[in-house]
């Protein structure tokens, strides 16, 4: 008996796996589970027939080609997170390059007008010191007229 099991591989591509039994489930699981093994009183058949059920190796086929379509959406959501995570990396680093300029620029603009404070604040000085120079002369004429 040939059981025909399709599934899509993550690219897109379909596989096709013919599964072939060479016997039927009943005489499969009767070697798998011969009749002169001692019965256990603590397990009941209903569970030794899930058991016997979940080896059958076209289960496993079954199961396995059912999880291949999940597979492949497991990896395109892998792929597209992996493509956010890049893309907010890329986003990240050019939102600091933006900073980092604007940063420079505003640093050199300050940098320039400290530069003018220090000079203007550099003539201010000379200038209290003329003022205080003109004083000084002021008050030493003024004390030797008073002489």
């Amino acid at each position: 008996m040939n059981n025909g099991i399709t599934s899509n591989d993550c690219n897109g591509a379909v596989n096709k796996r013919e599964i072939s039994r060479r016997t039927s489930s009943s005489t499969y699981s009767s070697t798998l589970f011969p009749s002169k093994l001692p019965y256990n009183d603590g397990v009941d058949d209903i569970h030794l027939i899930s058991v016997r059920d979940a080896l059958d190796p076209g289960y496993f086929s079954q199961r396995l080609s059912q999880l291949d379509p999940l597979l492949c959406e497991a990896v395109d959501l892998a792929r597209k997170m992996i493509g956010i995570e890049q893309n907010s990396i890329k986003t990240f680093q050019q939102i600091i390059q933006q900073k980092n300029s604007l940063l420079q620029t505003k640093f050199i603009e300050n940098t320039q007008n400290s530069q003018e404070l220090i000079i203007a604040f550099n003539r201010l000085c000379e200038i209290l010191g003329i003022v205080m120079e003109s004083k000084l002369l002021l008050a030493n004429n003024l004390f030797d007229r008073q002489r």
